[in-house]
């Protein structure tokens, strides 16, 4: 190299050699760095714990043995899809001091997550106007309605026990653009659950509560979605106040908004649904024979909505994504840079780089 204080970082893991790219991101627990696999030019993220430990304590964290277990296994029908980021494994690894910490490899996720989404589009409009410039097109909506429900009924049915997230919330819906065979980034993302460190059974309750409170998670979330598509007059209420399916709030249109008109439809239906599951089992609330609700049916509708949306998602290009990134869906900032949506090191337009890596 003609600088000679250049330095690149090389890691080993299971017969393949990954060369250090960036930090990804630091969290109370581990730090984040993207890596690019050598042999195939792949970008995966390296997650690398913090902790140092004796060998003794050096164990096998629940996420990863649930992951290489259960959430990696086949759905058990073919209507199930999940979207579960890609686990490689992980090793443990000496320190000088003789201490061990863990490192693990993952698919990389590339497009930020939904309340990034969210807060970006919603803090836009909360406090003024409605603005129909600034709009998540229906198809997303049902799309990830679909998506999520999908990864969540496989949890509930891979195992004879079923298996709950317990960490639900937006940050943990993770957007992925995947990349076509010319490079390009599709203009949808699809929406993974990901963070499965708090995911596990038996939890003293009955699983049809914990699953209808995950379901409660997901449904606010399209909420907020449709509010902000829509007049404050005509945005669905907060706490699940669903009005009954004969109420004319419900069954109304929404004028030259057809796409618009169906998603509310679908989520009113949803809304209505969920609280009969509630109001007929909810009460048994540590009852363990209680199983949780099949989503075969939300997954179908939500489906079937989406591919009849189809043309209304044309020119996906929101600013949501785009603040987070920095570039435009579709494009790539060079080799060895990752692909959208793990930000940029904050220093990095002053000519800083990232700091150094943890090993």
């Amino acid at each position: 190299m003609s600088d000679s204080n250049t330095r690149a970082y090389l890691f080993k893991f299971r017969g393949s050699d990954y060369v250090f790219c960036r930090t990804a991101g630091h969290g109370a627990e581990a730090q984040a760095q993207v890596v690019q696999k050598v042999s195939t030019g792949e970008l995966l993220i390296r997650k690398v714990s913090k902790n140092r430990l004796d060998p003794s304590k050096c164990i096998e964290p629940n996420e990863f043995h649930l992951m290489e277990e259960y959430l990696s296994k086949p759905p058990r029908s073919p209507d199930i899809r999940p979207l579960i980021p890609k686990f490689y494994g992980y090793e443990k690894i000496q320190s000088k001091n003789g201490l061990f910490h863990l490192v693990s490899y993952w698919q990389l996720i590339n497009g930020g997550s939904v309340k990034d989404l969210i807060l970006t589009k919603y803090n836009s409009v909360k406090h003024t106007k409605f603005n129909p410039d600034k709009r998540f097109p229906a198809r997303l909506i049902a799309r990830m309605l679909h998506q999520v429900f999908s990864s969540l009924q496989h949890l509930y049915t891979v195992y004879k026990k079923p298996i709950f997230h317990r960490d639900l919330h937006p940050g943990n819906i993770w957007l992925h653009f995947a990349p076509s065979g010319d490079g390009e980034l599709s203009d949808i993302p699809d929406f993974y659950l990901g963070d499965f460190g708090f995911a596990g059974w038996d939890f003293g309750f009955n699983p049809n509560h914990m699953a209808t409170r995950d379901i409660d998670q997901v449904m606010e979330w399209a909420r907020l979605m449709i509010c902000i598509n829509l007049p404050e007059h005509q945005r669905p209420p907060k706490d699940g106040a669903v009005p009954y399916p004969d109420d004319p709030q419900r069954g109304g249109t929404i004028p030259g908004d057809a796409p618009m008109t169906a998603i509310l439809s679908l989520y009113y239906d949803f809304c209505h649904e969920l609280k009969q599951l509630k109001d007929q089992k909810g009460w048994h609330i540590r009852e363990p024979s209680c199983p949780p609700p099949d989503l075969s049916n939300f997954i179908r509708r939500a489906e079937a909505l989406e591919k009849k949306l189809t043309p209304s998602l044309t020119g996906c290009r929101w600013e949501a994504i785009d603040d987070v990134t920095h570039h435009r869906p579709g494009k790539t900032r060079g080799s060895g840079r990752g692909l959208r949506a793990i930000s940029e090191s904050p220093d990095e337009e002053d000519g800083e780089t990232d700091s150094e890596p943890e090993f």
